[in-house]
């Protein structure tokens, strides 16, 4: 089966079928690194602080309590930093963990609505809009950031359709990182329920939760964020358009009409 027919075959299945902890020392350091603080001054038993705290006090309000009960003595003792550096970058890590526990259920919430098999779909399609990009590219910076969204060191399910489809004769499929999969998930949730409504594309994309959209730009480690919101906004749109084309020739096979590329599918529904 070719690619393209093996794409083809993934959306029609979607139409046919209509939590994960991010808290572990690799994301604290990350985001001690992302709120101004050098890995060097982020000691092991400050890491297990953050650990330990995110997952013992999940909730807001409790969690800054104990961020004002242990600013006294306890995170200052954490650090090789002045008192007052230690306690803003502390609370800064903080509000990571806050906006990251609010895109966890954003996530954890429609993907409960998706079959592990469309989860699957989803990444497949993900990888092709990426090769699709990027393969159409000729700016330099679009070109290095299209790359590395792309997951080369990638330990995916043998039952994935990624997996399936590999052949080493021909080249390996692109596999898209989490957060492109993420992405998608969400933009098919969103197409599901706007389907129906005139200039869907518009309707879905007016209709996108800014913190979530914010989650996946932030997620991104690249120097040019213009570039960013350039590229996620045409992998939005390529996504778009390749379930409204798909919906479109299911409607046409449904209603039995005839192929004639004379006739819009607007003026043929008259």
């Amino acid at each position: 089966m070719s690619t393209e027919a093996g794409f083809s075959l993934c959306i029609e299945i979607i139409e046919d079928e209509g939590s994960c902890s991010l808290f572990s020392k690799k994301q604290v350091e990350d985001w001690w690194v992302e709120v101004g603080g050098e890995r060097e001054f982020l000691s092991a038993s400050a890491s297990d602080y953050f650990v330990n705290t995110f997952t013992t006090q999940p909730s807001g309000n409790i969690l800054f309590r104990k961020f004002s009960t242990d600013g006294i003595n306890l995170i200052p003792s954490l650090f090789r930093l002045q008192r007052q550096k230690s306690l803003d970058l502390t609370r800064k890590v903080f509000d990571k963990f806050c906006f990251s526990s609010q895109v966890i259920g954003t996530v954890a919430s429609f993907k409960s609505d998706l079959t592990k098999d469309e989860q699957y779909i989803l990444e497949y399609v993900g990888g092709f809009i990426l090769h699709k990009l990027l393969k159409r590219c000729s700016i330099e910076t679009h070109i290095n950031l299209l790359k590395s969204l792309m997951d080369f060191n990638s330990n995916f399910s043998s039952y994935s359709l990624i997996s399936c489809f590999n052949n080493s004769a021909y080249g390996y499929l692109t596999v898209p990182k989490k957060c492109i999969v993420n992405l998608l998930s969400y933009l098919e949730i969103k197409f599901r329920e706007l389907y129906q409504s005139e200039n869907i594309s518009e309707k879905v994309i007016s209709s996108l939760d800014k913190l979530f959209i914010s989650s996946v730009i932030s997620s991104i480690v690249f120097s040019d964020k213009a570039a960013i919101d350039t590229i996620i906004f045409k992998i939005i749109k390529f996504f778009l358009k390749i379930r409204c084309y798909q919906k479109a020739k299911k409607l046409n096979s449904t209603l039995k009409l005839h192929a004639d590329k004379t006739i819009s599918l607007r003026k043929s529904l008259k």
